[in-house]
């Protein structure tokens, strides 16, 4: 999740917020300032109903903060690195680096946002409690028990075991195995998202903000939960993979005083490989064939061309990682079977 606001360093973790906040927080403090608050609170000026809806969205935004720092400092408490917190408009992300070591460590990660948000829960309710017997301005109260209420709601939600939710890393502990824990947990993430989408088609005959939003969160799951599906899947299938066993260990090489023509006819057009590593002094870099790339294809004044003039119009992305590291570990991107064929070992190096 890109961060378009930055917000500084809460604890020393970057924190930020994507454009799509700036859409909740509106939509919050509309809501309260045209529903909630004129219905606890009525005959009060627009002005003081969008003031305490403002401050409710503000104190809303900075509890589902509280809520991924509490993971971000629990995940740092057992070994692992956190890159950033980002929060955008159905919740927070929390990137972490790696994976939790063990499933006590997993559990305890998980459970720390729920636990936060129903402690804030807890602290609103409190606050409102003391503003009413303090005889305080019933709008504040109002206001208070909300917020009190969707922490309420974020915790319980938050806690159903089903990817991308929290509930569904305490799975692990159940399973005792990281990967079937996750292909569950993805799998009830989906039929969670299924069910909220019929809930939310049934709710659009009568409410339909409220059966649109419900529909969002829906689709965010299903689709979150895919793609958790599909990166454990990949991650059980490469268990035990190292890169090196995914190499090719004599490739042809693209010289770098080839001319174009003697690229296409010498190597490309009689080689099996679609990528090809090329060198220009010392630094590696990598050339991608594509069959459109006959002599044909390029015109007259460029196929007697020196090849490392032409070499960027084929160059490709070249990464080098030790053979023995465990191919699990790169990211879902680079597990596409294109890329898998185009990974080399040359001089004990690999270049992907």
């Amino acid at each position: 999740m890109r961060q378009d606001v930055p917000l500084g360093r809460v604890a020393g973790i970057q924190v930020g917020a994507n454009w799509t906040v700036a859409v909740i927080l509106v939509l919050i403090a509309w809501l309260l300032a045209s529903s909630v608050l004129p219905g606890a609170a009525p005959h009060l000026s627009v002005a003081v109903y969008w003031t305490v809806g403002c401050a409710a969205a503000a104190l809303f935004l900075a509890s589902l903060l509280a809520h991924e720092l509490s993971h971000a400092l629990v995940a740092r408490h057992n070994g692992l690195k956190v890159r950033a917190i980002t929060l955008w408009m159905l919740g927070g992300i929390t990137e972490l680096e790696g994976e939790p070591p063990d499933s006590g460590a997993d559990l305890r990660i998980a459970v720390a946002g729920p636990a936060t948000s129903a402690a804030a829960a807890g602290v609103f309710l409190g606050m409102a409690q003391a503003v009413r017997y303090a005889g305080g301005p019933a709008v504040a109260t109002a206001g208070l028990v909300w917020l009190a209420v969707m922490n309420g709601m974020l915790a319980v939600f938050n806690m159903l075991p089903g990817a991308p939710l929290d509930g569904g890393r305490v799975l692990w502990r159940h399973y005792r195995d990281r990967r079937r824990a996750e292909i569950a947990a993805a799998r009830a993430g989906q039929f969670l998202g299924a069910g909220i989408i019929g809930l939310s088609v049934a709710e659009l005959l009568w409410d339909a903000w409220g059966g649109l939003w419900l529909m969002l969160i829906g689709w965010f799951l299903v689709s979150a939960a895919d793609a958790e599906r599909r990166a454990a899947m990949a991650a059980s299938a490469l268990d035990g993979v190292r890169v090196a066993d995914v190499m090719t260990p004599d490739p042809q090489l693209a010289q770098g005083w080839f001319t174009v023509q003697d690229f296409i006819e010498r190597v490309a057009a009689r080689s099996r490989q679609d990528a090809f590593p090329s060198w220009t002094g010392a630094a590696p870099s990598s050339a991608s064939w594509s069959p459109a790339c006959s002599p044909g294809f390029l015109p007259p004044e460029g196929r007697n061309s020196a090849w490392t003039g032409w070499r960027s119009r084929f160059r490709s992305p070249t990464w080098q990682h030790p053979p023995t590291r465990p191919l699990r570990c790169w990211p879902a991107a680079r597990w596409e079977a294109r890329s898998l064929r185009s990974c080399w070992r040359m001089d004990g190096l690999p270049a992907w």
